[in-house]
């Protein structure tokens, strides 16, 4: 067992935690987290490994927006993806902008197209809708109002 698995698995705040093996000696670790302790968790296994943030995929959970972050140890070759679920009646969490930088254009295009609102980000708008556009595309309830589409 590597010392970032075992901080995950020792640690209460993530949850449900997987680990498999993947592509040549590497571990694929699943977990999850509450809103309420993303941050603190984020920054645990920034200092325990996790070097990069890959990328992050909003989806639609019922009522929920899932938002699964996937992070990767580089030196020990450990992917994890850690997901944590907002309500779609309040669409923020905190902004990773200040642990890497990187997080900056993934964010973005989770506001633009799912309208999820990260706290603290420095430049939060639109990349690729119209900068006045109400809507959010991915959405389920986004629905295109298309000549023919019925």
């Amino acid at each position: 067992m590597t010392d970032l698995e075992t901080v995950i698995k020792s640690n209460n705040l993530f949850k449900n935690v997987s680990v498999t093996e993947y592509h040549k000696n590497g571990k694929l670790i699943k977990t999850e987290i509450d809103k309420e302790n993303f941050k603190n968790g984020i920054k645990i296994l920034k200092s325990n490994g996790i070097s990069n943030l890959l990328l992050l995929t909003p989806y639609e959970t019922g009522n929920n927006i899932t938002i699964t972050y996937h992070l990767f140890d580089v030196h020990n070759k450990i992917l994890v993806e850690l997901s944590v679920s907002i309500e779609q009646g309040s669409m923020e969490i905190e902004s990773l902008t200040d642990l890497w930088d990187g997080a900056n254009w993934h964010e973005r295009e989770a506001y633009d197209m799912f309208g999820i609102v990260f706290k603290g980000h420095p430049n939060l708008e639109r990349i690729l809708q119209m900068k006045d556009s109400d809507r959010f595309p991915l959405r389920k309830s986004f629905k295109l109002n298309v000549e023919g589409n019925a």
